[in-house]
């Protein structure tokens, strides 16, 4: 028969020292800086496309020599924008869970490697940027020469308008 420990009471079920994390619990998202599209899994992408963090096409592409190209995108749209579960997907179109993950990871991987998805720098990043990029542009070498300005003489006594 199997082994069997003892119950003792006042004793943690778990031991202190390694923290149990439930596998439905989320992992807290990576910096998109610092990560790369490539090594995120689609659960991570799809809660930093929901934080505006990433970008989506608005037409969602079909890359015809992958999985099931007549269903990709459309899983691909039901997961990422819609919200739905592998599960769901699976249960609408009548496949494996697993099945329904693995088109919409191939899927997410060719979208990312054509840069369909690309990761939206935050706002503080593009300022300090676009400042540093405007104090080392070099002045330009060619100088537009100034445009003659045209004066309006107003009339006075010695001089008068004529129409």
């Amino acid at each position: 028969m199997y082994a069997v420990k003892p119950f003792r009471y006042g004793l943690p079920a778990v031991s202190a020292g390694t923290p149990s994390r439930r596998k439905s619990e989320r992992r807290p998202l990576p910096s998109l800086n610092d990560a790369q599209l490539k090594l995120l899994r689609i659960d991570q992408l799809r809660e930093a496309l929901r934080l505006n963090a990433i970008s989506f096409p608005s037409q969602v592409p079909v890359f015809n020599r992958h999985d099931r190209p007549d269903l990709q995108w459309k899983f691909a749209q039901l997961y990422y924008v819609l919200g739905w579960s592998s599960a769901d997907i699976a249960a609408r179109y009548g496949i494996v869970t697993q099945r329904a993950g693995q088109v919409v990871n191939a899927w997410t991987r060719r979208a990312v490697e054509l840069g369909y998805i690309q990761v939206i720098p935050p706002v503080e990043q593009v300022a300090v940027r676009s400042v540093v990029e405007q104090a080392s542009a070099p002045e330009p070498a060619f100088q537009p020469a100034a445009l003659p300005v045209r004066t309006i003489h107003q009339a006075t006594p010695d001089r008068v308008a004529t129409p």
